[in-house]
Formats: structure tokens, C-alpha cells, sequence
């Protein structure tokens, strides 16, 4: 009687209820997975720019240490450099012979 179609009607509505409620889940984690796949792929970019960066500085570290390398080397075989060194290098003899000599007066003394 009316209370079965009363029953009847009551279980429509909850499954009707159910199916709207499973749609809107299905929305909002549809929704949510797109939040997070846009989120990753921001943090993707990102850390390719930061890498992109990083390199350019490091290109940049690498040429700067090249050209320090190049004035270096090229210090190194300059003529003046080579005569200031063979005069340090003269100096020091001068002194290890003092020492070495004034040393030895003292031994004898």
C-alpha cells in the first residue's frame, strides 16, 4: 500500500542521494588530481630554471677561472717574472750560506 510506495520512493531518493554524492567525489578528486599535477609541474619548472641557472653560473665560474688560468700562465712565462725569480731564488741561497757559514763559526768558536 502507501507504505510500500512510501518505501519505495524513500530508496529512489537515497540511490538518486548516493549517485549525486559519488559524482561529486568523482569531481572534487578530478579536481584535486589536477591541483596536484599543475602543483608538480610548477615545481618541475621551477627546478628546471633553478638548474638552468645554476648552469649559467657555472658556465660563467668556468670562464672567469680559464681567463685567471690563461693571466697566470702566462705570468709565469713572462721574462720579468722568470728574473725576479731567479733573484728570489738567489737571495735565499745568499742567506741558507750565511746561515750555513755563521753557523759554523759558532761550531768552531
Amino acid at each position: 500500500g502507501a507504505m510500500e510506495t512510501e518505501i519505495v520512493q524513500m530508496k529512489k531518493e537515497l540511490r538518486a542521494a548516493e549517485e549525486r554524492h559519488g559524482k561529486d567525489l568523482e569531481f572534487a578528486l578530478a579536481e584535486e588530481r589536477t591541483q596536484m599535477q599543475a602543483n608538480a609541474l610548477m615545481e618541475v619548472e621551477t627546478l628546471e630554471i633553478q638548474l638552468e641557472r645554476q648552469r649559467d653560473h657555472n658556465d660563467t665560474l668556468r670562464r672567469h677561472l680559464s681567463r685567471a688560468n690563461s693571466t697566470l700562465q702566462a705570468l709565469l712565462e713572462s721574462d720579468k717574472f722568470q728574473a725576479d725569480q731567479k733573484q728570489d731564488s738567489q737571495a735565499v741561497c745568499d742567506d741558507c750560506n750565511m746561515d750555513v757559514g755563521g753557523g759554523g763559526e759558532e761550531a768552531g768558536a
